[in-house]
């Protein structure tokens, strides 16, 4: 459990709104299974296009997953008026993906008015069932133009 007070009182519209208008976040299909200060739940369900041969979920769709569930956890910190973007990210594949459903925890280990670093687990089928793949997202955070 995390015991982070957010700068902004208004993060999850400012998470979800800035997130959920990306692109990549919008091919990916991921939806936000829960968002609270320094936590971030992504859900993403299966579907040909993220798979590789066996259907099974494919390691850079983990990856992506990972980044936006590590910084999706470090903006629920970030002050109005500021913006962050990843510096870099680590995945570690534990085990095949072989499920209908990944679900990905972020969660803050760090944050700064610079750099902000978070935690990600990723589960099969429901979170906390099944761990499938570990990460490390580090984020620069910056104050908009």
């Amino acid at each position: 459990m995390n015991y982070f007070t957010p700068p902004n009182e208004h993060y999850k519209a400012v998470v979800t709104k800035v997130v959920g208008t990306m692109p990549a976040a919008k091919a990916l299909g991921f939806s936000f299974h829960s968002l609270e200060p320094g936590r971030a739940v992504l859900e993403l369900d299966v579907r040909p296009e993220l798979c590789e041969h066996q259907g099974w979920f494919q390691g850079g769709v983990i990856g992506s997953l990972i980044d936006f569930a590590g910084a999706s956890a470090c903006g629920t910190m970030l002050k109005p008026g500021h913006l962050l973007m990843t510096l870099d990210y680590t995945v570690k594949l534990l085990k095949p993906s072989n499920s209908q459903k990944l679900f990905a925890e972020g969660n803050v280990v760090s944050a700064s008015g610079l750099i902000s670093t978070a935690e990600v687990s990723v589960w099969k089928d429901e979170p906390g069932k099944d761990l499938c793949a570990k990460g490390l997202v580090s984020t620069r955070n910056f104050k908009t133009p």
